[in-house]
């Protein structure tokens, strides 16, 4: 087997006396062992120490970033003679201190909100965690898409250090029971979504202020909104859950699966950090090419099934501009794409999830056109797609 050599190196095994067992145990495995003995953690060191660079080159920014929003706050918009124009009027600071305050007081005091049976201790540091991370990251991301844009921000990074700092405290404690796990990722998850809607945010007063809108009202409406679409999306995984198996073949969530384990493997201490150093390694490597870290690590981790679209569509991307720029031109460099938008497929997604739940359709069918006709029929159909999106795209950049 030709992963065979590969496989045993990357995991330090690769010893005269044991190859024969090695490659015998190997070629007992099929995909998904492999993936889940040896790629799953070369993938997860590759993103925890792209993450992690990710976010240490930007320290400069990040302090630059914290120390401006503190400014802005200790200010308050009062630094021009107590007058404010309208486009320059935000929410209260008091009201965002109150915020943050509410929401650190609210997962400390009450339980069951990080997970069942904590300590009041163990409740205090995950809350504390919540704050320091929530507000630090927060900030940074809000910042750095307000000047950069949404495609720089560090949102798997924002949640892998999260991630670290949080279980490494814990790991310390001794507290590694499964509810101390679900506590850590608790954290990770509010810091991350709290990242991302601060990216959105920002996203959102750029575009106001092109129009002219009133930054406080912008901020209140998303208040508004991010406090029902919480539910919506509580409803959506709840739904997704009775449907389906998380981490199964239906839903493999790759990027929850790489939190757990790095949760898990922080805690109990038992990280292949063989294969953890060789992705670091990757990672590194892939950095010092001018290759963005993160992205590559992503690919690394991914199952080919899902980077597979998007190769093939930055392919056909970089393809049409290159032909549309015209003799001796050259068009713009190819951005990753996929086939079909995400979010119509997440919302198709949600739908059959919802038919499947209520028992109107069932979870699997058998194919229509199975064997190798119907192989031939799909990659015909890909084919297709590849050709309208290099005519489309072609015409676009002519």
């Amino acid at each position: 087997m030709t992963l065979t050599p590969l496989i045993a190196w990357l995991g330090g095994s690769l010893q005269a006396p044991l190859y024969p067992e090695t490659e015998r145990l190997v070629s007992q495995m099929d995909a998904a062992d492999i993936w889940a003995r040896y790629v799953r953690y070369i993938g997860a060191g590759a993103v925890a120490t792209a993450g992690i660079l990710t976010v240490l080159r930007g320290l400069p920014t990040m302090a630059g970033a914290f120390m401006a929003v503190a400014r802005g706050l200790r200010t308050d918009g009062h630094g021009t003679g107590g007058v404010v124009e309208r486009t320059d009027r935000d929410l209260p600071a008091g009201f965002v201190f109150g915020g943050v305050a509410t929401v650190v007081l609210v997962a400390g005091l009450v339980p069951g909100v990080f997970a069942g049976d904590m300590a009041p201790l163990q409740r205090a540091v995950l809350a504390a965690g919540v704050g320091v991370f929530g507000v630090l990251f927060v900030t940074v991301a809000a910042r750095i898409v307000g000047i950069v844009g949404v495609s720089s921000q560090p949102t798997s990074g924002i949640a892998l250090v999260t991630l670290l700092g949080t279980a490494s405290i814990f790991a310390a404690a001794g507290w590694v029971d499964p509810g101390a796990r679900a506590g850590v990722l608790t954290v990770g998850t509010i810091v991350a979504i709290a990242a991302s809607k601060a990216g959105d945010i920002s996203q959102d007063l750029k575009t106001g202020w092109l129009v002219g809108a009133t930054p406080a009202r912008q901020q209140l409406g998303q208040v508004i909104g991010a406090a029902f679409a919480c539910w919506a999306v509580a409803a959506t995984v709840l739904l997704l859950g009775s449907a389906y198996e998380f981490g199964s073949k239906e839903i493999p969530a790759p990027q929850a699966t790489l939190m757990k384990t790095i949760i898990e493997g922080v805690l109990a201490g038992a990280l292949p950090w063989g294969l953890v150093l060789t992705g670091a390694g990757l990672a590194v490597g892939a950095m010092l090419c001018g290759v963005s870290g993160l992205a590559f690590a992503i690919g690394v981790y991914l199952p080919l099934a899902t980077m597979a679209p998007l190769y093939v569509g930055g392919c056909v991307r970089a393809l049409a501009e290159r032909a549309g720029a015209g003799p001796g031109g050259r068009g713009r460099p190819g951005c990753p794409g996929r086939f079909r938008p995400r979010g119509r497929e997440g919302l198709a997604g949600v739908v059959v999830a919802g038919l499947v739940a209520g028992g109107v359709a069932p979870k699997a069918l058998d194919p229509r056109l199975g064997g190798i006709a119907g192989e031939a029929a799909a990659l015909a159909v890909a084919l297709a797609v590849c050709a309208f999106l290099y005519r489309g795209g072609r015409s676009r950049a002519q």
